[in-house]
Formats: structure tokens, sequence, C-alpha cells
């Protein structure tokens, strides 16, 4: 299993690819974390979104200042 985590930082919302030439699971979920909606106490947040992989890459869009955890699903 892979877990790719992606940080935007900047004031406006960026798009990314990301690619490997590993082989890869074919579904990734996003746990989203952005600045003004972060959990408070020890609440997690659930998967909000589900991306596919194809040919080694997938592409998502981050809003600003925010990070995303994308893990794998076998």
């Amino acid at each position: 299993r892979w877990t790719y985590v992606i940080v935007n930082l900047s004031e406006a919302s960026h798009e990314f690819s990301l690619f490997s030439g590993q082989k890869q699971q074919e579904r990734y979920q996003r746990i989203l974390y952005e600045e003004d909606t972060l959990p408070e106490a020890d609440t997690l947040l659930s998967p909000d979104k589900s991306i596919i992989m194809s040919e080694g890459k997938f592409t998502d869009i981050l809003p600003a200042k925010s990070f995303a955890i994308y893990y794998g699903q076998i």
C-alpha cells in the first residue's frame, strides 16, 4: 500500500498530478484537511473523495491552505 501527503500552503487552489513508475493501487481515497475545518479533539475526518489512478497517474485539485492524505485501496 502507498500513502501520499500533498500540501498546498498558498492562498489559491492548485491542480497537481502525481506520477509513479511503481506498481500502484488503482483507487485512492482522499482525506482533506483545510485551514478552517480542522477537527477538534480526537475526531478524524472521513475520506471525501475517491480517485482512480490511470497509467501510473492521478490528478486532483487542493484548495488554498490545505493538505490531503491519499491512501490506496487494494
